[in-house]
């Protein structure tokens, strides 16, 4: 069954924000929520962190070029 709930996180060069959302994402009490990470291809350590932080928690889709904001 598919997860219930699904934050889906857009990043493009988010690394310095990126720990504190994780983490209060990770932390919320809801059992069925699903982590999703869409990096717009960042050139900070955005994509690391999220695997680092949410382990397999988190998914991490990277877009093969950069689509902008309407289209990440």
């Amino acid at each position: 069954m598919a997860p219930q709930l699904t934050f889906a996180i857009p990043c493009f060069n988010g690394a310095a924000h990126l720990r504190p959302l994780l983490e209060s994402l990770l932390a919320q009490t809801h059992a069925d929520c699903h982590l999703l990470l869409v990096d717009d291809c960042s050139t900070d350590d955005s994509i690391a962190l999220a695997r680092r932080v949410g382990g397999a928690r988190v998914e991490v889709m990277h877009n093969g070029s950069s689509l902008g904001i309407p289209g990440n």
